[in-house]
């Protein structure tokens, strides 16, 4: 029987001028790239390494928020949008934030949480009024997964925008991947964040990720608040920089705890100010923050619940979880237990007042008027 003869197969027009074609060969085996193949390998000796120099370090928040890949973490309903927006806004304009220089620029705000009506409700509280003004600020409400075509999304974005300075994506949980790559969840949020952050170096702005924390299991202070991070430890160690909004003693206080590669390691002293909508700097001394459960019930407390059953029952907990919490709040001096069973914040004065509505996520911030929304702010 004659040999069976294999035609070569055409050979694509783009390469015909410089390749030479090869017979196929039925039996031939097939190599794929392993993944030291495909590695680039970027070496040099100690002595270049030295003589090479660098520009300063690059922050759109001075000594803050660098270049690169960033995160604020914090609880829900405790004012992580609010000072993203006002971020976003004192970028935009070039003017201080917290208290420390901008480098102006555009920015993009994925408000992934947000309807339009929401936005512009906040924008409002925040001082914007001039529905004129041209500040190099644009929103996205909805953008694809990072994963399904979002990253392109925002490379677009960045290669079309004048200077642009921040991308900020709140929450991260709505733009993260849908299903998860690689069976081990460290690799997984490796792989997925890796992308980013190359994004951010290549074009010198700061991605900012909104994140939430997860619910807490210690009775206590938490000792490292970091820990606190939804799939903290993959998630921390690929961030450039991360920062963890706490809230302290009372609604308005809070500690922004910093940590990162090109910024030392420190606490921000904040509190919430009524009337602008905005956090700013406090001289005040930093109190320890407490588990997101225990604030809960001193909130409720500053609210207007007084025993621990409406506690309970305000919060959607077991009246024994309450009182769990209530015990430590009074020995350490932050509630006064006052009669049979009812609290209230040291030195307050007991008044008879209508209790107010359920807290509710800041989210839905646009559903209230001024006077009953700052309870359910931060």
């Amino acid at each position: 029987m004659a040999a069976l003869s294999l035609p070569t197969p055409p050979v694509p027009q783009h390469l015909r001028d410089d390749v030479v074609p090869v017979p196929f060969t039925p039996t031939a085996e097939v190599i794929q790239p392993n993944r030291e193949m495909r590695r680039h390998t970027e070496k040099f000796g100690l002595a270049a390494l030295m003589a090479m120099e660098f520009p300063p370090q690059q922050f759109v928040v001075k000594d803050l928020l660098p270049v690169g890949l960033s995160m604020l973490a914090g609880a829900p309903k405790l004012g992580k949008s609010w000072a993203s927006l006002d971020l976003a806004l004192s970028v935009a304009h070039g003017r201080p934030f917290l208290g420390r220089d901008t480098d102006q620029g555009s920015v993009l705000y994925l408000a992934l949480e947000d309807t339009p009506r929401r936005l512009q409700d906040r924008l409002r509280l925040l001082g914007v009024l001039d529905a004129t003004s041209e500040l190099p600020l644009e929103f996205w409400t909805e953008v694809a997964a990072v994963d399904e075509g979002g990253l392109e999304a925002l490379r677009r974005w960045l290669a079309g925008a004048e200077r642009p300075r921040l991308i900020i994506v709140d929450v991260w949980g709505r733009f993260s991947p849908r299903t998860p790559t690689a069976k081990n969840e460290y690799d997984h949020i490796t792989h997925t964040l890796q992308p980013l952050q190359a994004l951010a170096a290549q074009y010198g702005v700061a991605v900012l990720l909104i994140h939430h924390v997860r619910k807490s299991s210690g009775e206590g202070t938490a000792s490292d608040p970091f820990d606190q991070i939804l799939g903290s430890r993959a998630l921390t160690s690929n961030m450039d920089t991360t920062m963890m909004l706490t809230r302290t003693r009372m609604q308005q206080d809070a500690v922004l705890n910093i940590t990162g590669r090109d910024v030392e390691e420190s606490q921000l002293a904040l509190t919430f100010d009524k009337a602008t909508y905005r956090w700013q700097p406090t001289d005040r001394p930093l109190v320890p923050a407490f588990t997101p459960e225990r604030q809960q019930v001193l909130d409720a407390v500053a609210a207007g619940f007084k025993s621990a059953q409406t506690i309970a029952d305000h919060l959607g907990k077991t009246r024994t979880a309450v009182q769990n919490h209530l015990a430590p709040l009074v020995q350490e001096g932050h509630l006064e237990k006052v009669g049979r069973g009812d609290y209230r914040l040291p030195g307050a004065q007991q008044t008879e007042q209508p209790l107010p509505p359920k807290p509710t996520d800041v989210t839905d911030i646009a559903d209230f008027d001024d006077s009953e929304v700052f309870t359910d702010l931060i």
